[in-house]
């Protein structure tokens, strides 16, 4: 489980530093709040698998491994978008930019 987590987080913010340091493109399953979603699905399924446990004690430690993992990424997260324009930073944080929504539209309009 432990593992599971750390890949998720490790996956968002190898996207993360790829668009900040070389403008790759981003992947919003990366985003912050796609990849807080992914650990929270997880997480619920794992307890669903394990519900047949009769020690609450082993779900506390999953919890507190968790819990360390999730607020050492958001501090990490914080550093990384600290002063991004925001085209860096909504990609980032999982918002949607209307601007190039619109654009799109636009383009889409334009070939029919």
């Amino acid at each position: 489980m432990s593992s599971d987590v750390s890949e998720t987080i490790s996956d968002s913010k190898k996207g993360i530093n790829e668009l900040i340091q070389q403008g790759k493109p981003f992947n919003p399953k990366h985003s912050r709040s796609a990849t807080l979603h992914t650990l929270g699905k997880k997480i619920f399924g794992w307890q669903k698998s394990f519900a047949f446990c009769t020690d609450a004690q082993a779900f506390k430690l999953v919890d507190a491994d968790v819990a360390g993992k999730v607020r050492d990424y958001e501090q990490w997260v914080q550093r990384k978008t600290s002063g991004l324009p925001h085209d860096k930073l909504m990609p980032i944080l999982g918002i949607p930019i209307t601007e190039l929504l619109f654009k799109a539209d636009v383009a889409k309009r334009k070939t029919k």
